[in-house]
């Protein structure tokens, strides 16, 4: 008996030695699953934008504090390489992707400054002239009677008081003959922001988060989108109560401006891949502004991004300026876009025919 009940105080001794390890190393498994995930989503991301982590984690990335300008844009006279010899990431001593500016027109120059955010600036182009703006340049190059250049003022993550800033203090002095403003819809992050800032919340102990440019969470988040959509998900507004009314304020200021210096300003409407689809397919293609709008659903997102586009109409109206309705005129789909907003090489070709269509009829050498 004595014996029997050494041997099971044994075996319990060894059950609980074991225990721990066990979990150490379920712990490292699964900790080397996550890194090895982080890993391939990391090369995913540089394969599609030539960004590093190692530059997002030492805030060495792309955009920088411009000194010339105090405002952000590309780092001046940049070029990003990466192994694939078909992509060319390369900035002008302004900062923009784009060719150098001369700073006054040749004689008999037109001058078009596309103006906007990441769909303006490609950052899913491998080219600087697969952007937009770049393709816009070339149809201009093949059908126009003078000379027409176009600048491409896009800065990834710009909203439209970023765009105002650039256009007062480096945009405007370089002499363009025509503005075309390609807002986005980096504006939609205040419909959220303002909802969390009208609540109190109670103050609670630091906790800690993992760095911005850790892609992990992000995939886990999205792959569980559907757990916070109705009826679970919380927090959904009608963005209709929260919209930002600085977004046209600082449209119908940035249009004045233009307009006093002598620019002709183009108001661009923003397009999205998810319109008029099927909820299914659509919300699918919404997927990141669904995750970084916690307060909408896709219904809301909806009727958010006809709201900013409804005002760059109105200033549009309100001026008597050239709109070009692109929301309503880009084809939606897995074709003509990578994700919610941002063009694939057929889709920046698609959006550059479009405005290419209306310009034409327009400039005047």
């Amino acid at each position: 008996m004595e014996n029997h009940l050494a041997q099971e105080s044994h075996l319990a001794s060894v059950s609980r030695v074991r225990s721990p390890r066990r979990f150490r190393i379920a712990l490292a498994v699964m900790l080397a699953g996550l890194l090895a995930g982080e890993v391939v989503l990391q090369g995913r991301a540089y394969l599609k934008t030539g960004r590093s982590a190692a530059a997002l984690a030492s805030g060495e990335t792309v955009v920088a504090m411009n000194e010339a300008y105090g405002v952000r844009t590309y780092r001046p006279n940049f070029s990003l390489k990466r192994t694939d010899p078909g992509y060319r990431f390369v900035t002008n001593s302004h900062g923009l992707r784009s060719p150098e500016i001369p700073a006054k027109r040749a004689p008999g120059e037109y001058r078009i400054i596309v103006s906007g955010a990441s769909t303006v600036a490609g950052v899913y182009a491998h080219t600087n002239e697969l952007t937009f703006p770049g393709q816009l340049q070339a149809l201009f190059s093949e059908t126009a009677s003078g000379p027409v250049n176009v600048v491409n003022a896009g800065v990834e993550g710009y909203a439209v008081k970023d765009m105002e800033r650039l256009i007062d203090r480096a945009l405007i002095k370089q002499d363009p003959s025509m503005m075309v403003i390609y807002s986005g819809f980096v504006d939609l992050s205040t419909i959220c922001g303002r909802m969390r800032a009208a609540k109190t919340k109670p103050q609670s102990a630091p906790v800690a988060n993992l760095p911005h440019w850790v892609m992990t969470r992000q995939l886990i988040s999205k792959n569980t989108l559907a757990l916070r959509e109705p009826p679970i998900r919380l927090g959904i507004i009608d963005p209709a109560d929260h919209f930002p009314q600085s977004y046209p304020e600082t449209l119908d200021r940035i249009v004045t401006k233009l307009k006093k210096a002598g620019v002709v300003p183009v108001l661009v409407t923003s397009a999205r891949s998810y319109r008029g689809l099927p909820d299914a397919q659509a919300a699918k293609l919404a997927e990141s502004p669904l995750f970084f709008y916690s307060c909408l659903d896709l219904a809301g997102l909806n009727k958010a991004s006809e709201l900013f586009n409804q005002a760059v109409s109105d200033v549009a109206r309100k001026h008597k300026v050239q709109l070009i309705d692109l929301a309503n005129v880009m084809p939606p789909g897995r074709e003509y876009f990578v994700d919610a907003n941002h063009f694939t090489r057929k889709g920046d070709r698609k959006a550059a025919e479009i405005i290419h269509a209306v310009l034409a009829g327009v400039i005047k050498h």
